[in-house]
């Protein structure tokens, strides 16, 4: 089963799925604790921002383990309207 461990994001979208506002990004996403990935299709991290307006951070300082199939330990993309 897909799942994802920790997700941040600065977009808001309706209904649809169709993105209706990117706020300014001010917040950084940090892991310091242990994520195992067991299922398939899995992500330990996720982070988009929106327009990032000063220093963020997406950073793992400790550990992601996996078992799975096209599992992602670390996923950033840039929201864009």
């Amino acid at each position: 089963a897909s799942s994802t461990a920790i997700y941040y994001s600065d977009v808001e979208k309706d209904s649809a799925g169709n993105i209706t506002t990117v706020k300014n990004t001010t917040t950084g996403l940090k892991n310091a604790g242990t994520i195992v990935l067991n299922g398939d299709d899995s992500v330990g991290l996720t982070y988009e921002p929106g327009n990032i307006s000063g220093t963020v951070t997406f950073e793992n300082t400790a550990d992601i383990t996996s078992s799975g199939d096209k599992n992602v330990g670390m996923f950033a993309k840039r929201a864009k309207m």
